[in-house]
């Protein structure tokens, strides 16, 4: 469902694999997937939300404890492509602070980034 690749060897962008709604038991999941993963030798982590389709409170609360690993590292989160939907939502949260959740494209994030 989840999968994870490093790009020019400095990002790491994570993908959906096909369009997803992260809720429950997928929620619990995530963050365990998240958790796991080893981005601490990425400049960035990327996540393409092309395939996103609804997150609930356990899905966000997931990307909160990323980026609780992730601080201390100084290694930003970024959300791309967030529908405008989610990205109001993220932004009526403040979680705007947090990630940046303003990049419409990985291809973006990674020039931003990925240098």
């Amino acid at each position: 469902m989840f999968k994870v690749e490093k790009v020019n060897g400095t990002c790491s962008v994570i993908k959906l694999k096909e369009p997803t709604r992260i809720t429950g038991e997928i929620s619990i999941g995530f963050r365990e997937w998240l958790l796991k993963q080893k981005f601490e030798q990425s400049k960035a982590v990327i996540f393409d939300a092309d395939n996103l389709i609804f997150i609930d409170s356990m899905g966000i609360a997931s990307f909160i404890a990323l980026y609780k690993k992730l601080s201390q590292s100084r290694i930003p989160i970024v959300l791309c492509g967030l529908s405008p939907d989610l990205k109001n939502l993220f932004m009526m949260l403040k979680l705007n602070t947090l990630f940046d959740i303003d990049c419409d494209s990985v291809s973006m994030a990674l020039e931003r980034f990925g240098r």
